[in-house]
């Protein structure tokens, strides 16, 4: 669903996280989750469900997130629909239509989570031009 996030101040020097507020919505739907921060990175934004939910390999150009900044809330609930049928909603009364799911309610607009992929693309874009061969 729709999660908040909070950036950490070593957020402050991203490139990607930067720019963003200090605590921001993204789109989750996972059931796993990583648990530790990898050796040799640096944690950007984190919950409280999930501790470590976005980092970077330091010196690398590497970033991880564990929630879904390609979904914004119409896409998150387009998946959850689609996938219904297969993982019936444990809060849905019998009897209700499926668009009125509890769980799409609570569906809120990430519009900075899903800015971090056009940042992406601008930060290579712009890294592939100060770079020599």
């Amino acid at each position: 669903g729709s999660i908040d996030l909070d950036v950490t101040p070593a957020a402050a020097d991203d490139p990607l996280f930067a720019p963003l507020p200090a605590t921001f919505v993204a789109q989750a739907g996972h059931t796993d989750r990583a648990v530790r921060l990898p050796p040799g990175a640096t944690l950007l934004a984190t919950s409280p469900l999930c501790e470590v939910n976005a980092f970077r390999v330091d010196g690398r150009p590497f970033w991880c997130c564990q929630f879904h900044p390609e979904l914004d809330a119409d896409s998150l609930a387009q998946r959850y629909m689609a996938y219904m049928e297969l993982y019936p909603p444990p809060d849905l009364p019998v009897g209700t239509p499926l668009a009125e799911a509890p769980f799409l309610k609570r569906l809120r607009p990430s519009p900075q989570a899903t800015r971090l992929l056009q940042r992406f693309a601008q930060w290579c874009q712009v890294e592939s031009l100060t770079r020599t061969v």
